[in-house]
């Protein structure tokens, strides 16, 4: 006679493996750049799959290290009001990133920091505009695509 234990590790290994799941493609591209004429306020847009976010982002002062920068994030909806607002702490190494959103509360990762973290090394965002820096006035770009796995 077998166990009960045998029995049901005999029947998950002769269960069907399921495949990993495919992740969504995921790109982001600066819709307009922070301007002193917006207060220092820029435009983004997030895809993952086939949903397509809009924020507005700010960028923020940060005295956390030499490499660290932060954004204020807000999404908006179709009528382009607010709908939630975070905070994006970039820094030189992916650990020490932080959101907060939902998502790098339970994943330490998100689309936010990951997506910032692209346009900034591309260059396409500016790293450290202020809108008291009137001196400085970036061109509309668009941003990469990006691939947090990359």
């Amino acid at each position: 006679m077998t166990s009960t234990t045998e029995n049901t590790a005999a029947v998950k290994s002769d269960r069907k493996r399921r495949k990993p799941r495919r992740k969504p493609a995921r790109s982001i591209r600066v819709l307009e750049q922070p301007t002193a004429d917006t207060d220092g306020w820029g435009a983004i847009e997030i895809k993952v799959g086939k949903q397509t976010d809009t924020y507005l982002v700010r960028f923020i002062p940060s005295d956390f290290g030499l490499g660290a920068i932060g954004f204020e994030v807000e999404k908006l909806d179709a009528d382009l009001a607010t709908v939630e607002a975070y905070h994006v702490h970039l820094a030189d190494r992916p650990e020490e990133c932080s959101c907060t959103c939902k998502g790098h509360s339970y994943h330490h990762h998100c689309k936010h920091c990951d997506g910032l973290q692209a346009l900034v090394k591309a260059g396409h965002f500016p790293r450290l505009y202020t809108a008291r820096d009137a001196r400085h006035d970036p061109e509309l770009t668009g941003g990469p695509d990006f691939d947090p796995a990359a």
